[in-house]
């Protein structure tokens, strides 16, 4: 290509991938202008400027502020590109940050949502499960928080920078299915947060997943304990109840699912 070729703006735009009226406002505010107007006000840009428009489309795709890059254009030096290059690189490996964080609270919602999509409902597993670190509320009235998302909840979620994505989920000791409203001496836990405070301790659980409304968990746990001793296992707890399938991606409550772990023993078999 020769560089008295000249580009036609219909032709900048379609090289780039942009509108015409990206390139008319940057010739506007002083940004990027056709190196030759013609008579009749003919726009045509040179090869020599197809280096500096990549770059500024590039630079705004980072986020570099107009009045930034102008500044550049209008006095270009090695200097002023290396400062302005490293401010765009440190620009690309903050959001690579941001982006590995938000696909990492992604990959952590499907493999929460994708067993539950699957599971038998109401049928009891024994699994082997690994210490798993996580984030711990002080113990509370919990029995709201489920339905109104309200003050202690949103306090447990700003302390331990829990992504809104996920629900928090409850964690209870066995003397509290005693009695049908058993999340009244309950905490909040996620595996999610940023920081984390206490750990599900490894051990046995009993886990099985239930779809249903909220407020009808009680009735499954009680069908839960049942199956579990029919297995010949002792429920020794903590319960962990969490909430794979809930307003995040299903409006349904009569269709959301509930997951409970709970920790358990062999009969005849010291806990380890």
């Amino acid at each position: 290509m020769s560089d008295k070729h000249d580009f036609s703006i219909s032709e900048m735009a379609r090289l780039f991938a942009i509108k015409r009226d990206t390139l008319l406002y940057y010739d506007k505010i002083g940004l990027f202008s056709p190196e030759e107007r013609k008579d009749n006000n003919y726009r045509t840009y040179s090869v020599s400027q197809l280096q500096l428009l990549d770059t500024i489309i590039n630079l705004r795709d980072l986020g570099i502020p107009i009045k930034t890059i102008r500044e550049f254009t209008k006095k270009r030096s090695p200097e002023s590109f290396i400062a302005l290059a490293e401010d765009a690189v440190g620009n690309i490996e903050n959001e690579i940050v941001k982006l590995k964080k938000r696909a990492k609270v992604l990959k952590s919602t499907i493999e929460e949502v994708k067993p539950a999509t699957s599971f038998d409902y109401g049928t009891v597993e024994i699994r082997e499960t690994n210490r798993i670190p996580i984030s711990l509320s002080e113990e509370n009235d919990y029995s709201a928080s489920m339905f109104t998302f309200d003050k202690p909840y949103e306090d447990f979620m700003y302390q331990f920078s829990i992504p809104w994505t996920e629900t928090a989920g409850l964690m209870f000791d066995m003397d509290n299915l005693k009695e049908s409203n058993y999340a009244k001496r309950s905490k909040l836990f996620s595996k999610n947060g940023t920081k984390k405070n206490a750990e599900i301790t490894k051990g046995l659980y009993a886990v099985s997943y239930f779809k249903c409304k909220w407020e009808d968990c009680y009735k499954n746990y009680l069908k839960m304990l049942d199956t579990i001793k029919e297995m010949n296992y002792i429920p020794t707890g903590p319960c962990y109840e969490e909430y794979p399938i809930a307003h995040l991606v299903e409006e349904d409550e009569s269709k959301f699912v509930t997951k409970i772990s709970m920790k358990v023993k062999k009969k005849g078999v010291p806990e380890k």
